[in-house]
């Protein structure tokens, strides 16, 4: 990447001699020089791990900014690519089809966990138009499925699949509250830049703490956890930093009682500690075996 096309140019011209070196070359139909505003003849943009990104020129209300906030002219756009939304419809027509004669509950849990990872992976970038296709081809999906599955059955017996949940009509779901998961159920979560003027070794562990609670990838109750703490563990009272392990502490010692109140982050050293002392209480209080020894 280079703002000018020489530079990129003059990089192709010795790679190519540098793999010809090796009896190597370069695929001509999968190199090619692109711009991500500017047309160079071929197209605009470039896609990279299932991303598409591209700049579309905008006004001074919509323009972007730089590290030091001055007005860009244009705007960057990074959403899924069409051949990622391709495979992944093609993937799940495959677990469709393969469930032709399977029951409907072992269907929707396959479909979820492929539903859920793939829109979880594009859920920091601009993914509502995508989703929303997704969504509508999976809806033709299944309304083929059970077309397939009902034969010439009366239509109200095919329409039996479907319920209506919060709202939302033709839902597959099954009678124990079962249901396919919707592209369009998954939030999107703007990944936050990092101020240009912190750094990880500036020590203001504040900032750092409770930037973690903004990582889309966190626990929700981990996020939540840092929010209220402020940034620091309820065992030792240290702020967190961006490489320690962080983990849910229940302070009753009841796990089965996720009631917030409950509930605290700490850190993972300290969650052993925790749970350390409590070992060592019981074993106090537990009764020493008593050994005989027999001889023969």
């Amino acid at each position: 990447m280079h703002p000018h096309l020489e530079v990129i140019e003059g990089c192709q011209k010795i790679i190519k001699e540098f793999l010809g070196q090796m009896g190597l070359k370069l695929n001509p139909e999968k190199t090619g020089i692109t711009h991500t505003l500017e047309d160079l003849g071929n197209r605009v943009g470039f896609d990279f791990l299932g991303f598409t990104v591209r700049q579309f020129p905008v006004g001074i209300h919509q323009s972007g900014k730089d590290a030091k906030g001055n007005l860009l002219g244009f705007k960057t756009i990074i959403k899924p690519s069409k051949k990622s939304l391709k495979r992944h419809t093609q993937e799940l027509s495959q677990i469709i089809n393969t469930h032709k004669d399977s029951d409907k509950a072992s269907m929707i849990k396959r479909l979820n966990l492929v539903i859920r990872g793939w829109c979880n992976y594009f859920s920091t970038v601009c993914s509502g138009e995508t989703f929303a296709k997704a969504k509508d081809n999976l809806y033709h999906q299944i309304r083929r499925w059970v077309r397939k599955r009902h034969g010439n059955r009366s239509i109200k017996k095919a329409n039996r699949e479907y319920q209506t949940i919060n709202g939302r009509n033709w839902v597959l779901a099954t009678d124990d509250g079962l249901r396919l998961l919707s592209h369009i159920d998954t939030k999107i979560t703007r990944h936050i830049l990092v101020k240009y003027s912190k750094s990880p070794y500036d020590g203001d562990w504040l900032y750092w703490s409770q930037r973690l609670a903004k990582y889309p990838w966190l626990n929700p109750r981990v996020s939540k956890a840092l929010v209220s703490q402020k940034g620091k563990c309820a065992y030792c009272g240290s702020y967190f930093q961006d490489a320690d392990v962080i983990e849910i502490h229940h302070k009753d010692k009841n796990h089965y009682n996720n009631n917030w109140s409950n509930l605290c982050a700490v850190h993972g050293h300290c969650h052993d500690a925790i749970h350390g002392d409590k070992e060592s209480e019981r074993d106090s209080v537990r009764p020493k075996p008593i050994i005989t020894l027999r001889y023969s």
